[in-house]
C-alpha cells in the first residue's frame, strides 16, 4: 500500500483537514453524550439554582449543533479526496496500458482490463474511505475518550484506553486473518466473471454457430454459483464480526459502569460522574464501530491494489528522441529486421529487407498469417523489431518522436474500430474542425455519400457497436474516409482497405484514394493481385521475407531487397 499512500501525498492537507473533521466528529459526539448525562444526572438532584445547569445546557446545545457542521465537513472533505484520488488512479493506469507494446498488451484480457479500471478502482476508494481514515479517526477517538475519562478518574481513563484498543483494533484484526484470504479470492473471481462476459458477448455468434452456448451457460451458472456462496460466507462472517464486536462493546459499558460504582462507593467520584462515566463508553462505541468491516475489507483493497500495481508498475523501456518527423514523404528502409512476438514463437519476419521511397505506391500481398498485419504494428511504433532496424529518411524509427510521428501516419487496420456515436462524429476523429463540405467529399471519395444521403438523420445516423450498422466493407470505407480526411499525414498504411466489396468497385474506390494521397508513400496491403495495373509496384510478403513481382507498370519509386 506504499504506492496508494504516495498517490495521497499530493492532498495530504485536504485528507488532513477531513480526518480533523472526522476526529472533531467524534469528539462532538463524546462531549455531548457526557454533558448531557451530566446535565440529567445533576437535574435528577434538584439543584437549588438553575444557573447550575446553564453551562451543561449550553454545552448540550453547542457540542448537538458543532456535532452536524463537523459531519458535513468530515464527508465533504473526505470524499472530495477519494474522488480527486480516484481520477488520479484512473489517469495514471492509462498512462501506463498507453506505451506498452501491443505484446504487453495481448497478456491481458479486455475483459480483465475493464474489471481493473472499473471495478478494481472503486474497490480502491475504499482504501482512504473505508480503511485509513476510520482506523485514524478512531485512534483519535479513543484518546479522546481516554482523556474524557482520565478526568473523571484515572482508572476510568487507563481503562477506557485499553478495553477500546482491544475490541477496535485485535478483534478486527483476527477476523482480517480469518476473511483475508475469502476477500482476496472475491476479487480474483470477479474479474475472472468479468472476462468470461466480454469474451463471451463478442463471441456470441461463434457460440451459437458452434452450439457452444449451452456450455458456455452451464460454466457461468456454477462459476457463478461458487461466487455468489464465497459472497454470502464473506457477509456471513461480517455479521458475525459485527454482532460480536456490538456485543463486545456493551461489555465495555458494562465494565465501566462496575468500575464506576466500585469508585462511587469508595467516595472518589460521586453518582454524577457515573452516569457521565457509563455515557462516555456508549458514545466512544461511534469511534470503533466501523473497524470491523475497514479491517475486513482490507483484503479486498490489497488484492485490487496489487492487480492495478501490476499494470502501473510495467517498466516502460526509455526511448531517446534525436530527431523529429517532419512533412516530407518519408524513405522507409526495412534493415534486415526480425520479429516474432515471443521468444518460443516462430520468426514473422527473419532478417527480412524492404524499401519505400517517397511518395512511391505499393501493394503488399501475402496469404493470412503471413506478418501483414505485424508489419503495420512495425510501422506504426506499436511493436519494435526483434532484431534489424527500421529506418525513415535516414534515421532510425526507434529514436523518432512517438506523438509526431503518429500524427504523421494514417492507417486503416484490418478491423478498423468504429465507434459506438455518429456517422459524424466517427468522421470528426480524423479532423475536428472539418465543416459539413470537407465531411462529404471525403465519404464522396469512398463511394459512401449517396448511401449517407439515404439513411434517416444523414451525416447524424448512429451506426451502433462497432460500426454493426454497417457491412463490413462499409466499415473500411468509413475508416479509408478518415485517413483522407487526416491533415499532414505523409505516410498511408492501409490494410485491406477495400475488403468486401466487388472488384469493380475496389479499384474505383482504389483509384479516388490514390488519387488523393498523391504526393504521400502509400503501403496498401492487400490478399491479391487485381491492383496491379494501378500501383508503382507489388511486392509478396512469404515465409518471413519481401519478394519483388512485377507488374504492368513499371519500378518508379519503391525496391525491395529479401
Amino acid at each position: 500500500m506504499r504506492s496508494w499512500v504516495e498517490r495521497l501525498a499530493p492532498y495530504t492537507w485536504w485528507a488532513v483537514l477531513a480526518l480533523s473533521f472526522g476526529v472533531l466528529t467524534v469528539a462532538a459526539n463524546l462531549g455531548l453524550s457526557s454533558t448531557a448525562a451530566y446535565l440529567i444526572a445533576k437535574a435528577a438532584q434538584h439543584p437549588s439554582t438553575i444557573l447550575l445547569l446553564w453551562v451543561p445546557i449550553v454545552g448540550v446545545r453547542a457540542f448537538g449543533t458543532s456535532r452536524g457542521v463537523f459531519r458535513y465537513g468530515d464527508r465533504y472533505f473526505s470524499h472530495d479526496v477519494t474522488f480527486r484520488l480516484l481520477k488520479d488512479l484512473r489517469v495514471r493506469l492509462y498512462q501506463a496500458l498507453e506505451p506498452l507494446s501491443l505484446v504487453r498488451w495481448r497478456q491481458y484480457l479486455s475483459g480483465d482490463l475493464l474489471t481493473r479500471f472499473s471495478a478494481d478502482v472503486e474497490t480502491l476508494q475504499n482504501a482512504y474511505l473505508g480503511l485509513l481514515s476510520p482506523t485514524l479517526i478512531a485512534v483519535g477517538g479513543i484518546l479522546i475518550a481516554a482523556g474524557i475519562g482520565w478526568v473523571v478518574a484515572p482508572a476510568i481513563g487507563l481503562s477506557l484506553l485499553i478495553l477500546l484498543t482491544l475490541v477496535g483494533f485485535w478483534v478486527p484484526w483476527i477476523m482480517y486473518r480469518v476473511t483475508d484470504q475469502n476477500a482476496r479470492e472475491l476479487v480474483t473471481r470477479r474479474a475472472v466473471l468479468a472476462s468470461r462476459w466480454v469474451d463471451w458477448i463478442y463471441g456470441l455468434a461463434d457460440l451459437l454457430m458452434l452450439n457452444q452456448d449451452g456450455a458456455a451457460l452451464q460454466w457461468h451458472d456454477h462459476y457463478q454459483k461458487e461466487w455468489q456462496a464465497l459472497v454470502r460466507r464473506i457477509n456471513r462472517l461480517k455479521g458475525w464480526v459485527a454482532g460480536l464486536n456490538e456485543g463486545l462493546n456493551h461489555l465495555i459499558a458494562w465494565a465501566i459502569l462496575a468500575l464506576a460504582a466500585d469508585l462511587a462507593l469508595h467516595h472518589r467520584i460521586s453518582g454524577v460522574e457515573v452516569s457521565v462515566a457509563v455515557f462516555l463508553a456508549l458514545a466512544s462505541f461511534e469511534a470503533i464501530r466501523p473497524l470491523p468491516g475497514a479491517f475486513q475489507m482490507s483484503g479486498q483493497v490489497l488484492s485490487a491494489n496489487q492487480r492495478i500495481e501490476e499494470i502501473t508498475r510495467q517498466p516502460v523501456p526509455a526511448r531517446r528522441i534525436t530527431w523529429q518527423p517532419d512533412n516530407r514523404p518519408p524513405a522507409v528502409d526495412l534493415l534486415h529486421v526480425s520479429y516474432r512476438y515471443r521468444e518460443q514463437d516462430p520468426w514473422i519476419f527473419n532478417e527480412a529487407d524492404l524499401s519505400l521511397a517517397p511518395a512511391g505506391v505499393t501493394v503488399l500481398i501475402g496469404e493470412s498469417g503471413a506478418g501483414k498485419s505485424s508489419l503495420v504494428q512495425l510501422l506504426t511504433g506499436q511493436v519494435s523489431p526483434s532484431a534489424g532496424q527500421i529506418v525513415v529518411n535516414g534515421h532510425p524509427l526507434e529514436n523518432a518522436d512517438p506523438d509526431a510521428w503518429l500524427k504523421r501516419l494514417a492507417v486503416v487496420n484490418q478491423h478498423p474500430h468504429i465507434f459506438d456515436t455518429t456517422l459524424r462524429q466517427n468522421l470528426l476523429l480524423a479532423r475536428p474542425d472539418a465543416s459539413e463540405a470537407d465531411l462529404w467529399q471525403a465519404l464522396a471519395q469512398v463511394e459512401l455519400a449517396e448511401w449517407a444521403r439515404q439513411l434517416p438523420e444523414g451525416l447524424d445516423s448512429p451506426v451502433g457497436d462497432h460500426g454493426q450498422s454497417l457491412s463490413g466493407g462499409q466499415r473500411k470505407r468509413l475508416a479509408l474516409a478518415r485517413v483522407l480526411l487526416k491533415r499532414d499525414t505523409t505516410l498511408w498504411i492501409l490494410d485491406e482497405p477495400t475488403e468486401g466489396l466487388d472488384l469493380p468497385l475496389a479499384q474505383q474506390v482504389m483509384r479516388l484514394v490514390l488519387t488523393a494521397g498523391e504526393g504521400k508513400t502509400v503501403l496498401w496491403i492487400s490478399h491479391d493481385m487485381s491492383y496491379a495495373e494501378l500501383v508503382d509496384r507489388v511486392v509478396e510478403l512469404a515465409e518471413g521475407r519481401f519478394r519483388e513481382i512485377r507488374t504492368a507498370r513499371p519500378p518508379q519509386s519503391v525496391s525491395v531487397h529479401g
